[in-house]
């Protein structure tokens, strides 16, 4: 199985918010989806 490192910095602020426990469910939701956004994009690149 192929693994694809994203190194992005754009990705790994967002992952850093969606790991602290202070996140709100709201904006864990729209953290996810712009984070599903940006990995279709590496993806398909």
């Amino acid at each position: 199985m192929r693994v694809l490192v994203v190194d992005h910095p754009l990705v790994a602020h967002k992952l850093t918010v969606l790991r602290d426990r202070d996140t709100s469910s709201p904006v864990f939701r729209l953290l996810t989806e712009e984070l599903v956004t940006l990995l279709a994009y590496e993806a398909t690149r």
